[in-house]
C-alpha cells in the first residue's frame, strides 16, 4: 500500500540543472504523496522523538524496537550470553548496568 501511495521515484534525469534542482523535485514529489495520503508519515517512520529533551527515552525505544530487530547493547550480551558465545563474567563487566543485566539473566531465566 505504501508502494501505491508514493509510487516510483520521479525522472529526475529530465530536471535541468544540478543535484540542489533535483534534490528539490524529488522534496517536491515526496511532500505531494504524503499531503495526499496523511497516514503516509506514520506508516513509513512510525512516532518519532520530537523534543531534544526527550533522548533520554532512547535506551527504551530501542529496547521496545525488537520487532523491528532493534537491541539495546545489553540486550545482545544477554543474547550471547544465552547462546553460550561469553560468559556470565565478561558480559556483566561489559553491561551498560552491571546489576540490571544480572536481573536480566534471572528473569530470562538463565543460570547465575
Amino acid at each position: 500500500m505504501i508502494e501505491e501511495a508514493v509510487r516510483e521515484p520521479p525522472d529526475l534525469d529530465r530536471v535541468p540543472g544540478g543535484w540542489r534542482s533535483k534534490l528539490e523535485e524529488w522534496a517536491r514529489c515526496m511532500w505531494a504523496a504524503w499531503d495526499r495520503h496523511t497516514w503516509l508519515p506514520g506508516a513509513t517512520a512510525g512516532e518519532r522523538i520530537m523534543d531534544p529533551s526527550e533522548t533520554g527515552r532512547l535506551r527504551e525505544v530501542i529496547a521496545e524496537g525488537e520487532f523491528y530487530g532493534m537491541q539495546t547493547f545489553d540486550q545482545a550480551l544477554l543474547a550471547l550470553y544465552r547462546d553460550g558465545l561469553i560468559g556470565l563474567d565478561a558480559a556483566t563487566l561489559a553491561a551498560s548496568n552491571p546489576h540490571d543485566f544480572r536481573i536480566s539473566v534471572q528473569q530470562a531465566g538463565l543460570p547465575l
